[in-house]
């Protein structure tokens, strides 16, 4: 028998705050189970550690955390795929990867991150220093040889349309740290603000 607060307590959802789940959820937030869940929005780690310490009841969590948490249940049918190569995982390294002594590794993602040790192990025959660190570039590579880096345009759209859905201003202002980050580089990510997100931002909030 379950006690009847227990039973009305309503479906703790911790839910990653990228596009790429928007299906998984988009009932809970606009469909016939609009209100019936908690929802809970952070990146894949956070909903991992969500379900670890029991904060949240469902978790769309990183595969490699399943084995790492005890007692959790895969949903059947439901999983995020992509049909092609993804790009929005960088390793970036200042020296060449088979030399590099230190990565730091982008903390947003487990998976991520045991795949990156498994190329060091496996494929440059290294086993170097990893350390956890938020996802700063300029400041991971001046801690480490290398970095993992999480990221797309589509990240970056998504994450503005959710600081907007909370604060609802009507600026944002963008600084692009120059540092390390070749010049190159560094235009690609302004043409790719200017092509990509800023169209992306305006389109979404043009249409409500």
């Amino acid at each position: 028998m379950v006690p009847l607060s227990q039973a009305m307590q309503k479906l703790r959802v911790s839910v990653v705050q990228y596009l790429n789940t928007a299906p998984l959820v988009w009932g809970f937030l606009h469909g016939p189970q609009q209100g019936q869940a908690e929802l809970s929005f952070t990146v894949p780690s956070g909903c991992a550690e969500a379900l670890r310490t029991g904060a949240a009841d469902v978790g769309i969590i990183p595969s490699i955390a399943y084995q790492t948490i005890p007692g959790l249940k895969i949903i059947p049918g439901v999983a995020l795929v992509a049909h092609g190569s993804v790009e929005s995982v960088l390793l970036v390294s200042r020296v060449p990867a088979a030399e590099a002594r230190t990565v730091a590794l982008d903390q947003s993602s487990q998976t991520s991150a045991a795949l990156v040790r498994i190329l060091f192990a496996r494929h440059w025959k290294t086993e170097p220093h990893y350390v956890s660190a938020v996802p700063d570039l300029e400041a991971m590579l001046a801690r480490a040889d290398a970095a993992l880096l999480i990221g797309d345009p589509q990240e970056v759209t998504d994450k503005i349309l959710f600081e907007h859905e909370l604060f609802r201003m009507d600026r944002f202002l963008i600084q692009f740290s120059v540092g390390t980050m070749p010049h190159a580089k560094m235009l690609r990510a302004i043409e790719l603000f200017g092509t990509k997100v800023a169209p992306a931002v305006r389109q979404a909030l043009a249409s409500g």
